[in-house]
């Protein structure tokens, strides 16, 4: 026999610890124990809130104090918070009692202020012990219950002078707050790093969007290490963006060396070129990239390329010189790509420019290339804005855009004829079109106009700019910087609030570009705050409503009514129904729906099961054969959707005309009134075809 001691200080959270003991004697003897030893303080306080909180909600917050010792205590909690404002402020500081291995609840109300988070810090003292806590999540996010409109407007100063820009408050309602932001640049590089960064709030789950987070990536890496561009930190921040992405991609190829919109899904062979496209690029940048993976991928593209004819239809011609660009860019040129230039009126402006490239790049010289640049250059159309070229009709299935047109050609005339006139126009009317977000409509957009704009980079001259560049409301400066040097990669910003504005007269926003060499790049928005209980619902091109009923009834056998509170005493689960309606087919319709701070989504079984086939390939979810329409009309077409601590998000690859009905299910949790954020639904890649639901406030009673 023996005995052994080990002392060991353990953290002072509640945690089971699982303790192995091994043990060898001097005449070889073994053994083995394990015990499990529960660690946890003598004073526990457990924080109890939602995991988000909206501008406006009014809360029921509160704590958990645990006593785990033999004797009852009195414990004085306290609660200390910033973004949220008491009720009654007396009651900040609470005394309870709390019996011997007992548990007591003390809780505050509150009402959510307008700021960005809620800093909520609890704690407990009494019988000698103590404890702090903070929320689990740590601070809440707090969203704003608003409608946000946004005006702007941007351009280029080519030379010394002054640009005024006139701003003006609406006067159709009374902004509930918002603010005038400013961004100014002396080159191209600082708007492409700001437009990488702002593709960061993108979705990251979609093939279509790690490649157009890459393909940008990729292009700047490139650019800044031709160009001779120190930065370590920027540096560091695209190796790593990229070898991600580059594994992500690899990763959802499918078995025939395509891709699919996401993972197990059909492959696609216009997102199949786009991936091909960009596993090239990471190659030509030095990025190790298995060469397996772009053999498979080109093998599918050569297979699913199609013979132009004058029977084609346009978008498979169009399609095709996308995947002729895509495979000569990867090392596998094809000679077949000359025949579409018999059908080059046919093709729009992007597919051109894109079959110019892929010309250029098989025979240098060639003169159907300075025939393609030239048609392009003549064909551009000239707006307030610059210059744009257009497409024959926007395409859901091939994501083309006005913005996508004329990035392609900018790209195009970047490296075909960078000294074309026009060239300055496309650019500026990109850079205008650009959003208050510091993105354009789509990620896919915003891939192909920041890789346009690292092409024209790479000849403006913008790195040798010196120049002293300026702006100011109302006569009192915002901002102010000099152009050069180690700034070629800065943003100089400015942000004032909408207070600083006259409400009854126009507001002067004067940028300024002093005597020196260099192009000034700016924009600005101004932003209002519209009450979202006085906005509309939004109906541009399709609609949703947004209904709560009680979960559980049979509305087959009664009249289902709405409701705007639950009983967070009844312990029933509330069935939230959004009914969605399409006047027309549309391609990757993306609805979403933020839900009332004090509830959680549960039980979406129902819309996540799903067939499988012998291969293991996802097929249409399942369907309950009881009652087929108990989740709503067509919601499979929708599919499983992605749950988020604040939101629930559904996709619809391809939409046909009609009306659906989606269904999920909150449990309350916390009593509170909360405001509603309306529900929205818009084509991801068109988000102007949009729609939003009415406003509410939810109720959860004690």
């Amino acid at each position: 026999g023996g005995s052994a001691e080990i002392v060991v200080r353990l953290p002072d959270n509640l945690t089971t610890w699982v303790i192995t003991f091994r043990g060898l004697s001097k005449d070889r003897r073994v053994g083995e124990a394990t015990r499990e030893l529960v660690t946890s303080k003598d004073l526990l306080l457990r924080p109890v809130t939602p995991r988000f909180l909206v501008v406006g909600d009014r809360v029921e917050l509160a704590a958990m104090v645990h006593n785990n010792t033999s004797a009852a205590l009195t414990a004085e909690v306290t609660l200390q918070v910033s973004g949220v404002e008491l009720e009654d402020a007396g009651k900040a500081v609470q005394k309870v009692d709390v019996a011997a291995g007992g548990r007591s609840r003390v809780s505050w109300w509150v009402k959510v202020s307008d700021v960005e988070k809620a800093d909520l810090r609890f704690s407990a003292k009494g019988g000698g012990l103590q404890d702090a806590s903070k929320p689990t999540w740590g601070d809440l996010p707090i969203l704003d219950y608003a409608s946000p409109q946004t005006f702007a407007t941007a351009g280029i100063l080519a030379e010394a002078g002054e640009r005024l820009e006139v701003i003006s408050l609406p006067r159709s309602f009374t902004p509930t707050g918002g603010q005038v932001s400013v961004e100014m640049t002396s080159s191209l590089a600082g708007t492409i790093l700001n437009g990488l960064k702002a593709m960061e709030v993108y979705p990251y789950e979609f093939t279509e969007a790690i490649l157009s987070r890459l393909f940008p990536n990729l292009r700047t890496y490139q650019i800044l290490k031709n160009l001779g561009i120190e930065s370590p930190e920027l540096k560091a921040r695209l190796d790593t963006e990229l070898k991600d992405a580059i594994a992500r991609v690899i990763a959802l190829q499918n078995g025939d060396g395509g891709w699919g919109w996401t993972a197990n899904q059909t492959s696609h062979p216009y997102l199949s070129a786009y991936a091909l496209l960009a596993l090239s690029e990471a190659r030509s940048a030095g990025m190790f990239i298995d060469e397996n993976a772009i053999s498979k991928a080109q093998a599918y593209t050569i297979k699913s390329l199609a013979t132009p004819s004058v029977t084609s239809s346009v978008s498979l011609m169009e399609r095709t010189a996308f995947q002729y660009f895509a495979l000569t860019a990867s090392g596998k040129p094809q000679a077949n790509a000359a025949a579409l230039y018999d059908y080059r009126e046919k093709l729009s402006p992007w597919a051109r420019a894109l079959l110019a490239l892929t010309l250029h790049a098989q025979k240098a010289g060639d003169e159907r290339v300075k025939n393609l640049v030239s048609d392009l250059e003549s064909k551009a159309v000239r707006s307030a804005t610059g210059a744009f070229w257009d497409t024959a009709e926007i395409d859901g299935e091939r994501l083309t855009t006005p913005n996508f047109s004329t990035a392609v050609v900018v790209m195009a005339l970047a490296q075909l004829d960078p000294a074309a006139t026009v060239l300055v126009d496309a650019v500026r009317y990109l850079v205008a079109h650009r959003q208050a977000c510091g993105c354009w409509t789509s990620i896919y957009e915003a891939a192909w106009v920041l890789a346009a704009l690292g092409d024209v980079l790479k000849g403006t001259g913008d790195l040798a700019a010196n120049f002293d560049f300026s702006a100011a409301l109302n006569g009192t400066t915002l901002a102010a910087g000099k152009a050069g040097g180690a700034a070629t990669l800065n943003t100089t910003q400015a942000v004032v609030p909408l207070s600083t504005l006259k409400a009854a007269s126009p507001n002067a926003l004067v940028l300024k570009h002093e005597a020196g060499s260099g192009r000034l790049y700016y924009r600005a928005f101004l932003q209002v705050n519209r009450p979202v209980e006085s906005a509309p619902p939004l109906q541009a091109g399709v609609s949703v409503t947004r209904r709560y009923y009680v979960a559980g009834q049979d509305c087959r056998k009664i009249e289902c009514k709405p409701i705007s509170s639950i009983k967070l005493s009844e312990s029933k689960t509330v069935l939230v129904r959004l009914t969605v309606t399409v006047p027309r087919a549309m391609y990757y319709l993306a609805l979403e729906d933020t839900i009332p701070a004090g509830t959680e989504i549960v039980n979406t079984s129902l819309k996540t099961t799903q067939r499988t086939d012998a291969t293991g390939k996802t097929c249409v979810p399942a369907i309950n054969a009881a009652n087929p329409f108990g989740e709503g009309w067509n919601w499979w077409v929708f599919g499983a959707p992605r749950i988020y601590d604040q939101r629930i998000f559904w996709m619809g690859s391809y939409v046909p005309a009609g009306t659906y009905e989606v269904t999920y299910r909150l449990t309350p949790l916390q009593a509170g009134e909360y405001r509603a954020i309306p529900a929205r639904v818009y084509q991801n890649y068109f988000p102007e075809v949009q729609g939003t639901s009415a406003g509410a406030v939810f109720t959860v009673l004690p």
